[in-house]
């Protein structure tokens, strides 16, 4: 499950980075996103996995921005 949450993730974020969106005033911009994926099964309650989920997200931003990164038991 996780593997494929990473890879939809990815998919979704690229797609996004290269799309122009179009502004009121005619102007184009690209927006980006950063994730942190969990397998919600290697959790005992939806809480931790959630902790963990933003504990990934939040190094995702630290590390650049615009990536997907996966929960691993050694960021714990």
């Amino acid at each position: 499950p996780l593997i494929g949450g990473v890879t939809l993730l990815e998919r979704l974020r690229k797609g996004l980075a290269d799309t122009d969106i179009l502004l009121p005033k005619g102007n184009t911009t690209r927006v980006t996103f950063s994730a942190g994926v969990v397998d919600l099964w290697e959790f005992p309650h939806w809480q931790a996995a959630f902790r963990q989920a933003d504990e990934a997200l939040y190094r995702a931003k630290r590390d650049g921005r615009n990536r997907v990164v996966p929960f691993s038991p050694a960021d714990v």
